[in-house]
């Protein structure tokens, strides 16, 4: 991929932006950037296990469903 190809942070904001302004949603830069820092931020053991629990409970709840 070229340097040209990459985008930079401001234009992925405001493509995100005007996207959701074009859904009729309200946004705006700052909750933009709290999206992206959000996914940023090392998860702790806690958290992970939390996690693993939900997928463990929606298989279990998949399963009794197709029964």
């Amino acid at each position: 991929m070229t340097a040209e190809a990459l985008w930079t942070l401001e234009e992925v904001t405001r493509t995100v932006v005007k996207m959701g302004e074009e859904l009729n949603l309200d946004i705006n830069p700052e909750d933009v950037d709290e999206l992206l820092a959000s996914h940023s931020e090392e998860l702790t053991n806690e958290v992970l296990f939390e996690l693993e629990q939900q997928r463990v409970g929606e298989k279990e709840e998949d399963a009794t469903t197709v029964e």
